[in-house]
């Protein structure tokens, strides 16, 4: 059977973090050794999705074209920040590391209802308890749609996949994609977004997005989720090797503007890009990560680029 090679690492990512003149190769460092990759050969896998026909890779062409464009500009408007709130909950789901989570995470959920009822469930009573269930979460956040936000969406279903009939059964992210996407609009309002630079170099990992829950002083990724509805989360994002997008909820949480990272605010995160993914990407094998700080706190080293209230 022919293979089919698909990124959770977008190709357009990797060529902003590269020092190649035609951006086609990028530095890799693995179980601490550099090696060096062309961008088309790297950052994905076979059947990422578990499908070849009815893959998810045009959606994503379209929504990566996009969420290009906008990251390119020096101003970004709400429908431009909508497509960056998109990408960010999206891409957190993106990865093998947080496939075989959810797998498992599905199988243990499935074993419990099984052995709670008494009984198995079929797959087709299994996602419509997971329909019910998505239905009871969008109702309690009792949020209306934002509308940047849900005529971006609307437009993306319509270019998602009608099935996955040939789609391997252990690859849930093409779910979970649907289910985000629906979701979203109702929790759009609750982000806000803003776009940092730095002298300094960023690194990116294969699970890029990861999140911040200040309540615990906490960073999750690949399948522990800081969440989607608490008060007090942050998710960043390195898009580039010297940008980095931030998602924060506005609550408590507000944005500084007209600030670059310093040193040690990138140093940070690129502890915490090497932690918590097997592998990270560079432009540079001289990238130099030093340990975190004894008794690091994110309220208080944060308050650089971010004003806190009631925390």
């Amino acid at each position: 059977m022919e293979k089919q090679y698909q990124h959770f690492i977008s190709k357009f990512l990797l060529k902003n973090f590269t020092d190649n003149p035609n951006k086609t190769h990028t530095y890799k460092c693995e179980k601490g050794q550099w090696t060096e990759h062309n961008i088309c050969n790297t950052g994905g896998e076979d059947y990422l999705y578990g499908s070849k026909d009815n893959s998810l890779e045009k959606f994503f062409s379209i929504l990566e074209s996009n969420f290009a464009k906008v990251i390119r500009c020096s101003h970004q408007d709400k429908k431009d920040k909508a497509y960056i709130k998109i990408f960010i909950l999206l891409l957190a789901f993106r990865s093998p590391s947080k496939n075989e989570i959810i797998t498992k995470k599905y199988n243990e959920y499935q074993k419990g209802i099984n052995k709670d009822i008494g009984k198995e469930y079929s797959e087709e009573e299994i996602y419509s308890y997971l329909e019910n269930h998505k239905k009871e979460l969008v109702s309690s956040l009792g949020a209306t749609d934002e509308p940047e936000m849900k005529e971006i969406i609307d437009k993306l279903l319509g270019k998602f996949p009608d099935s996955f009939c040939d789609s391997n059964n252990s690859k849930f992210y093409p779910i979970i994609t649907q289910e985000l996407l629906q979701i979203l609009p109702k929790i759009g309002k609750r982000f806000g977004v803003e776009i940092f630079e730095s002298n300094h170099d960023l690194i990116i990992g294969e699970t890029p997005t990861l999140s911040v829950n200040l309540d615990t002083n906490e960073v999750k990724t690949n399948g522990e989720e800081a969440g989607l509805i608490h008060e007090n989360v942050m998710y960043w994002f390195p898009i580039a090797y010297n940008k980095v997008a931030f998602m924060y909820t506005t609550f408590n949480i507000v944005a500084l503007k007209d600030r670059k990272l310093r040193k040690e605010d990138v140093d940070i995160l690129n502890y915490y890009q090497k932690e918590k993914s097997p592998f990270f990407y560079s432009r540079t094998q001289s990238v130099n990560i030093p340990e975190l700080p004894k008794n690091f706190n994110w309220i208080q080293h944060f308050n650089y680029i971010f004003g806190y209230k009631n925390l």
